[in-house]
């Protein structure tokens, strides 16, 4: 039996969630007010996420709707995109992964302080400098003179 604990908004790619939403009745005017008719559960994993926006692709999903009422099921492997936080607000949980510290690696803010010695996938500052690229941005040719909120191009 897999371990579920409460993420809300926290999660990252490779995770699986499970959440609930809201079904909707289809509206015949934009102008109508929306009815719930029931309620699904999904289960989906993770494939991208951004900071407001994820990518899932569903697991499982389990649709319940009042009588006389009918709607469709997710399929498998159909691509969701969902905002975090009503995910987060409808109960959002993640499924324990069998080694939480590789997880830790994955959600860490600070994976490009691995440097070149960093598995496949990261890439670090130290990395970028060995393969000859700048390791940090500039701001441009913009740049913050005195006190003032005014940016002038190239002047101190």
């Amino acid at each position: 039996m897999a371990k579920w604990i409460p993420c809300g908004p926290d999660f990252v790619t490779g995770d699986v969630l499970r959440w609930g939403e809201a079904v909707w009745k289809p509206k015949r005017r934009q102008t109508e007010r929306g009815v719930r008719i029931g309620a699904r559960a999904i289960i989906a994993q993770v494939m991208t996420c951004g900071p407001e926006w994820a990518e899932l692709k569903v697991m499982d999903c389990i649709t319940e709707v009042e009588p006389g009422w009918t709607a469709d099921n997710f399929k498998r492997e159909e691509l969701l995109r969902r905002r975090r936080a009503p995910m987060a607000r409808n109960g959002a949980e993640r499924r324990l992964w069998s080694d939480e510290s590789a997880r830790s690696l994955v959600a860490s803010r600070f994976r490009g302080a691995l440097g070149a010695d960093a598995p496949a996938g990261f890439s670090g500052g130290e990395a970028r400098k060995a393969q000859g690229g700048a390791s940090r941005t500039r701001l441009g040719k913009y740049r913050r003179r005195g006190k003032g909120p005014r940016l002038h191009p190239g002047v101190r």
